[in-house]
């Protein structure tokens, strides 16, 4: 064989290989699942080796869809990065920047020492909020979930709108959006928040007969953590600066508390998974105190920080 015609085969092999990596496929409950791997971020830290990947699916696909693709991707580079520890997998539908937009799903190997698949976020996200109205002092954002079945709505208020008040917008937003909407979806659920609140401080949904949720109709729930927000929470959820450092905070706390239970437990995975967890739900308490937040605070700003890709330690 000439040197030239082994060059040509050696690159057509190499283009096969590309192109198998580009776009994959896997079967799931004799359904395909087109799959691409869009992009990667390294994240390893004290000779932990841990990486993010980034992987394009189709619109629509499941829970259980998505964790398959995540066990494959997962295997995958494993076989290629045998040191890989720790691996987040974000999923993006083709409409989306993989490098600005919130991803769709977030699936976790691994990420606080567990030994398994134990943070699991799934939105199904395919928009953007975007405003599309201003009537009754409110303002009305929209975001999209697996397009035609089901749609949830951001609403804010004035900061002194009363909880009366508040009901009736959220029941007559709820009525024109079920006009809107009726036909085509299942579920309609609409947040609202008041003027520079981090937290909805009330929730309402309309559910269609043909829906398998139990409550039917229009349904309008309170969260009195949304309402009680003080202004020095305000002030400090407002800042994006200050929401990336306590998501950058928050992780070098769970990444203490791992290092100490390995460290505290070396042979022992179950009491050093028991320690772990003790440790990290006392630094949350630590740093929840510390910037008089809540848990719900807390949860928001690392659901945001992951989604986002902010900087970690």
């Amino acid at each position: 064989m000439s040197i030239s015609h082994r060059f040509k085969k050696i690159f057509l092999i190499n283009v096969i290989v590309i192109l198998t990596l580009c776009i994959s496929t896997c079967v799931f409950a004799g359904k395909k699942i087109d799959y691409k791997l869009a992009g990667e971020k390294d994240f390893s830290y004290a000779g932990c080796v841990r990486k993010e990947f980034k992987v394009v699916v189709q619109e629509g696909i499941t829970k259980e869809e998505i964790k398959k693709v995540a066990e494959i991707v997962y295997m995958q580079k494993k076989e290629v990065i045998p040191k890989l520890e720790k691996v987040q997998i974000t999923f993006y539908y083709p409409d989306l920047n993989v490098n600005k937009d919130m991803p769709n799903a977030v699936a976790n190997w691994n990420w606080v020492g567990s030994g398994q698949w134990e943070t699991y976020y799934h939105s199904l996200r395919i928009k953007q909020p975007e405003i599309v109205d201003k009537t009754d002092k409110s303002v009305l954002r929209r975001d999209e979930f697996r397009k035609g079945i089901f749609i949830t709505y951001d609403l804010i208020v004035p900061s002194d709108t009363s909880n009366k008040e508040a009901k009736k917008i959220l029941k007559n937003k709820l009525n024109n959006l079920k006009e809107e909407w009726g036909n085509k979806v299942e579920w309609l659920g609409v947040d609202l928040f008041l003027e520079k609140s981090y937290l909805p401080f009330m929730k309402g949904e309309w559910v269609s007969i043909r829906s398998s949720r139990p409550k039917k109709g229009i349904n309008i729930e309170v969260d009195k953590d949304g309402k009680c927000q003080t202004k020095k929470q305000t002030k400090i959820l407002s800042s994006e600066q200050m929401r990336r450092k306590i998501f950058y905070e928050s992780v070098q706390a769970e990444d203490k508390s791992v290092k100490k239970a390995e460290q505290k437990y070396p042979n022992d995975f179950s009491t050093q998974i028991d320690y772990q967890r003790k440790l990290q739900a006392k630094y949350e308490k630590e740093l929840t105190k510390k910037y008089e937040l809540t848990k719900k605070h807390l949860f928001g700003i690392s659901v945001e920080g992951v989604s986002k890709g902010w900087p970690m330690p």
